[in-house]
Parts: C-alpha cells; sequence; structure tokens
C-alpha cells in the first residue's frame, strides 16, 4: 500500500507540471556483514528511511532461501559456498520511472541486472572481492559479467577491500588494470572541488583504543553516465561501514513511459526480411480463401442442379404410374 500511494504522490507532481522530487535514481551500496536471520530485512527499513531506490548489499553470506519482498523492496541475492564470508545481493524499489530487467548471478560475489530508464539501458554490477582471495576468481567473474556490455553505460559497485589511493598488494592491481580496461573511473574524483571531500572514509574499527579508517567501497561508472549527490552516510545499523550514494540522472519520466507502451503494444516491429515473408503469407492466404469459397459455391451449385434434375424425373415417373 505504501509503494502505491508513493507512485499516485509521483503522478500528482507530474500533473501539476512540477518537477518530480525523485526523477532522478538514488543508488548506494553498503556491506552488512551479514544478511542471515532478520538483518537484511533490517537493512531494507533502514534504506528506505533513505529514500534508496537501488542498493548493492554485500557480504551478505546467505547460502539458501531468503525473503524475496521486505518494505518494498525486491531482493535477489547469491548463494554461497563458505558460509563465513561473501555474497551479494541486489535490492530495487518497484517504480513507476525505471525498472529492472534480467538480475543473474556470476559466482558467489558479481550480481548483474539491468536498469530501464527513460528508454535507455543501464547495466549495474554488484561485487565483493574478500580480502583473503589470491587466485582472482572474483575478477574472472566480473569479465565474464561485462562480456558484451557497453563500458560507458555500466555502473560497477560494491566493497572492492582496496585502497585506490595506495597500491601496496599485487591484487590492487589486478583489480585497477580490469577497471581501466572497462575505462571505469570514480565517480568521487568528479566531486573532489567541493571544500568538504565527500570520500574520505567507508569503513572504520576502534583497535587498541585508535580509530583506523580506510575507503573500501567505491562506485565506478561510464563517461556517459551523470552523477549528482555523492553522499557517504552513517547509517544507523550494526556495521563498520559507510553507506555510499549517489544520484544517476535521468531523461523524463514521459520517455519511460513511451518506452514501456511501445513494449505493451502489438504488433512487435519487423526486419525488412520478415516483413516481406509477412506480405506473401498474407497474400497466399487470401489467394487460399478464395479458391475456397469458390469450390464450395460451385458444390452448394451442382447440389442444387442434381436436386432440380431428379425432381423432375421422379414426378414424370409418378404421372406415368398413375395413368
Amino acid at each position: 500500500m505504501k509503494v502505491e500511494n508513493e507512485i499516485k504522490k509521483d503522478e500528482k507532481w507530474q500533473e501539476d507540471g512540477k518537477r518530480q522530487r525523485h526523477n532522478d535514481i538514488r543508488v548506494g551500496t553498503l556491506n552488512v556483514i551479514s544478511g542471515r536471520g532478520n538483518r537484511l530485512e533490517m537493512a531494507c527499513k533502514k534504506l528506505r528511511r533513505h529514500e534508496i531506490d537501488i542498493c548493492i548489499l554485500t557480504e551478505t553470506k546467505l547460502c539458501g532461501y531468503h525473503t524475496i519482498d521486505s518494505s518494498g523492496f525486491s531482493i535477489c541475492a547469491t548463494k554461497v559456498k563458505n558460509v563465513n564470508q561473501g555474497g551479494v545481493a541486489l535490492i530495487y524499489r518497484r517504480s513507476n520511472r525505471y525498472h529492472i530487467e534480467s538480475p543473474k548471478r556470476y559466482g558467489d560475489n558479481v550480481i548483474k541486472a539491468t536498469i530501464m530508464h527513460g528508454g535507455q539501458r543501464t547495466t549495474i554490477v554488484g561485487i565483493y572481492i574478500p580480502p583473503s582471495e589470491t587466485d582472482s576468481s572474483t575478477i574472472n567473474e566480473l569479465d565474464k559479467a561485462m562480456k558484451n556490455e557497453d563500458p560507458d553505460k555500466c555502473i560497477i559497485l560494491g566493497d572492492f577491500n582496496m585502497n585506490y589511493k595506495t597500491l601496496s598488494k599485487k591484487r590492487y592491481f589486478e583489480i585497477i588494470e580490469t577497471l581501466e580496461t572497462y575505462c571505469m573511473n570514480d565517480i568521487s574524483k568528479r566531486f573532489k572541488c567541493r571544500k568538504k571531500k565527500p570520500h574520505r572514509w567507508t569503513w572504520q574499527q576502534i583497535r587498541e583504543g585508535k580509530k583506523i579508517r580506510a575507503i573500501c567501497d567505491y562506485i565506478f561508472s561510464g563517461k556517459s553516465l551523470l552523477w549528482t549527490n555523492f553522499v557517504p552516510i552513517d547509517i544507523q545499523f550494526d556495521t563498520d561501514h559507510r553507506l555510499l550514494t549517489a544520484r544517476l540522472k535521468t531523461s523524463r519520466v514521459k520517455e519511460y513511459k513511451k518506452y514501456v507502451e511501445r513494449r505493451q503494444k502489438p504488433p512487435v516491429t519487423l526486419f525488412p526480411s520478415q516483413r516481406d515473408k509477412q506480405r506473401v503469407d498474407k497474400s497466399t492466404n487470401e489467394l487460399l480463401r478464395s479458391i475456397m469459397e469458390s469450390i464450395s459455391e460451385e458444390k452448394k451449385s451442382r447440389k442444387k442442379r442434381n436436386r432440380g434434375y431428379w425432381i423432375k424425373h421422379m414426378k414424370y415417373y409418378h404421372q406415368k404410374r398413375k395413368l
């Protein structure tokens, strides 16, 4: 009911000629440490308060059944083999401004889906790279997910467990090389002109009375995508990570509605060869119908003739017999 009321409010704003409150799509990523128990549902409630539209939850550690809908969010998650680490979940809200198509899982720590907004397609890929991984299996799964995709219209976000500035390990070089091959850029660099730097830290722990902070979570995107309001948020949830959010700029809702209407309307657009075949099939069907109709008319006329002939002869035979 709450989701339907929100959609009605958006439609009222559009009828009045005003700009919608959330015409853009708010995307985010959060490390939840674990999604078992009721933690997945609690995370959805907290993200709903911050008005998140699409979010990647990392380190979910889900190995079996999980909830599909919670707090107006649809949930699609991977199943992990190791219960102690890994796992990614994609959650998204139902809206009249966009929709999610074909979510697909790649291994334990990669998930991919397509966002349809304003007649455009944007690929979103969620990833979690465990700190103890040495065989670069997650990076190979990322290569499979990015195959045949346009990197300019892609978003890669999640927990990479690396510092993009200090490249102290060999594993960091492999991750950065794969991102550079797809020409993916950290969107926080677009907001460096601010007085307050937005991307100081996303992970924090207290060890021996000292605060240790690092940047683990990132949002990478292609060149053609525009972003606003890049903000890390201290969410009221039992986690040592911050919620990393940004708004993806989209076109008008009218264009998205036109796209949906085109998808729903028959007939489906055909290629020229298929159109020619369809025309030939129509002409042949019309010829067959006309031939069958003419044959049926001839049969009816023959029956009538035969009946008249036999009726005349029977009358003549009866008259002769009476005489």
